[in-house]
């Protein structure tokens, strides 16, 4: 199976007409949970998490420990294999599944050792014939899913630095404080995701681990912030746009 990202740029919803276009020629199920997960100290931190048909108990008993996490996707990221689970087997997850009322579950994903995060997928009432195939196919799926599924994660932020670029410029141009320019020059898609972390606070290197960037174009992209804010510094933009100078309230997106 080849890798692809044909979904990348998708919504939630676009995502789940995507893969149900193809993942259930592959592997029939019906329910599906897709997500993106990190280690924590308890265990695994599921970030966030796209559901598809599946019991609203199951979801509330499997997400009731946020910051433990399902043991199922917790034991997966310790042995990086993929995983199966009958109801009928012994153990807390196999019991939950009983009691939903679901068959099976099949279990993978794809860490990314970079951004320190993990996409994962978890496929519902399995037909018998697809489990045969489950250990060969197993990898391909999750390398096809792993940047459609970071995709959607993704998109709030990405929206969110878009808009507080479009007000740094409103603001840069209305006359910013502690002399910026008034004729501060837009920023670019790529620049306005470093901005959104950069007036956060973050470093060089924190911000290239969030953005799945190198550390040298994160450090480019800085300077041509500072260069079209005229701002003299990193610190100078973190105190005109993030602590509540002038113009500021605008630049602070919603939330």
């Amino acid at each position: 199976m080849e890798e692809d990202r044909g979904s990348e740029n998708a919504s939630r919803d676009d995502f789940a007409r995507w893969v149900g276009g193809w993942l259930s020629e592959l592997i029939p199920y019906r329910g599906a949970v897709f997500g993106v997960a990190a280690k924590c100290t308890l265990g695994i931190k599921i970030l966030d998490t796209l559901t598809i048909d599946l019991p609203a108990h199951y979801l509330q008993q499997v997400t009731a420990h946020a910051e433990v996490g399902c043991p199922v996707l917790s034991h997966w990221l310790l042995v990086r294999r993929p995983q199966y689970v009958e109801a009928g087997a012994t153990g807390e997850p196999a019991a939950l599944l009983k009691q939903c009322g679901l068959r099976n579950v099949l279990l993978h994903g794809h860490v990314d050792a970079q951004r320190a995060v993990a996409s994962y997928f978890a496929l519902f009432n399995v037909r018998d014939v697809a489990r045969a195939q489950w250990d060969t196919l197993a990898d391909p799926i999750a390398r096809r899913l792993h940047h459609a599924v970071l995709a959607w994660h993704d998109a709030p932020a990405a929206a969110s630095a878009a808009q507080t670029a479009s007000a740094v410029t409103s603001a840069a141009v209305a006359g910013a404080p502690r002399g910026h320019a008034a004729s501060a020059l837009p920023l670019t898609p790529a620049e306005q995701g470093v901005f959104r972390w950069l007036r956060e606070g973050k470093t060089n290197w924190e911000i290239s681990r969030i953005l799945n960037k190198s550390e040298w174009t994160v450090k480019t992209q800085v300077q041509q912030i500072l260069r079209k804010l005229d701002a003299p510094s990193r610190r100078d933009v973190m105190a005109v746009y993030r602590h509540g100078a002038a113009g500021a309230d605008a630049i602070e997106p919603a939330g």
